[in-house]
């Protein structure tokens, strides 16, 4: 039985006051979930159009899955890229990239969970405790 997948989507250009990071679950089968609309967004269980859905297939794969008359996607791997046809399931990798709308963003796969959660920003380490680290480690020669 497929498990749900955490994964992490990293906004490859976030602008500003935008999480680099989105932690996120991908859920068993087109049921509502991790889903990105037209202009990129991020959206959770919703029932607005969107270009494209990620989901978690019955043979444990992510897919991304681009609805009838969804907005155009773009995957890219190794060089290579796939316009996303309508209606048809891509299985994406770790690492893999998509693009919709002005957002190029990297899927991380982090493993099955028991744990469904809306997505919520990677918090970011605060440049003060990066200077601090830094200044122990030269100080430790």
């Amino acid at each position: 039985m497929p498990k749900p997948l955490a994964i992490c989507l990293e906004d490859l250009e976030p602008g500003p006051g935008r999480p680099r990071y989105l932690r996120c679950v991908a859920v068993v089968g087109r049921a509502a979930g991790l889903r990105v609309d037209a202009r990129g967004e991020v959206l959770w269980k919703s029932d607005e159009a969107v270009a494209c859905e990620l989901w978690v297939s019955q043979d444990d794969k992510l897919i991304l899955y681009r609805p009838a008359g969804g907005a155009p996607v773009t995957v890219r791997r190794d060089g290579r890229s796939l316009e996303v046809p309508e209606a048809k399931p891509v299985v994406l990798l770790d690492q893999d990239r998509f693009e919709v709308g002005a957002r190029r963003v990297r899927v991380h796969v982090h493993g099955a969970t028991d744990h469904v959660y809306a997505p919520s920003p990677l918090p970011e380490p605060a440049p003060a405790g990066r200077a601090r680290a830094a200044a122990a480690v030269a100080a430790l020669g």
